[in-house]
């Protein structure tokens, strides 16, 4: 009976407090969830079995799908940033940082499960599908902030790009 009351708070405050994320908080967390979905995807890595039917790839996919839907919703926040205050930006380019140091860990988890003799069209196909969308990721997400956060730490970012795409094209 006292439920009700607290339903009708949820109800009237969430929208509310849903309206009230600014961009760059809306950015912070959708890359903190690109990262966890990285996370759970290198989890699976690390158990697969190199069947395509088992449960770690399942789980492989269905967290590949989930980092595609939450990289556009970063894309689509970060594009909504018109400035950045010096506590924004060090959030932001920790979590870059910490997206890229897993996207790191996965490249190499995969490629430790597929010894060079078993890297077939597959395998091949996915590193290059995520090498280019990491590409195209960071190229808009930087092009998106280069005005709003200093140039040198666009130019940090884009190295760690470029030592991860070094990673993707190595395991190919």
């Amino acid at each position: 009976m006292q439920l009700k009351p607290l339903v009708v708070f949820l109800f009237t405050t969430l929208p509310v407090l849903t309206v009230a994320t600014s961009p760059d908080t809306a950015t912070i967390n959708d890359i903190s969830n690109l990262t966890n979905d990285l996370k759970a995807f290198d989890a699976a890595v690390q158990n697969w079995d190199l069947q395509e039917n088992s449960s770690p790839a399942q789980t492989m996919k269905d967290q590949a799908n989930k980092a595609v839907k939450d990289l556009s919703q970063t894309l689509q926040d970060a594009k909504k940033i018109e400035s950045l205050t010096p506590d924004a930006q060090d959030k932001l380019v920790a979590s870059m940082k910490e997206f890229t140091s897993v996207a790191g860990d996965v490249i190499k988890h995969m490629a430790e499960k597929q010894s060079e003799s078993d890297r077939g069209d597959g395998y091949r196909g996915l590193m290059e599908t995520s090498n280019k969308a990491t590409g195209l990721f960071f190229n808009e997400l930087r092009n998106s902030l280069a005005n709003k956060i200093p140039q040198e730490t666009v130019q940090e970012l884009s190295g760690q790009l470029q030592g991860l795409q070094n990673g993707l094209n190595k395991a190919i």
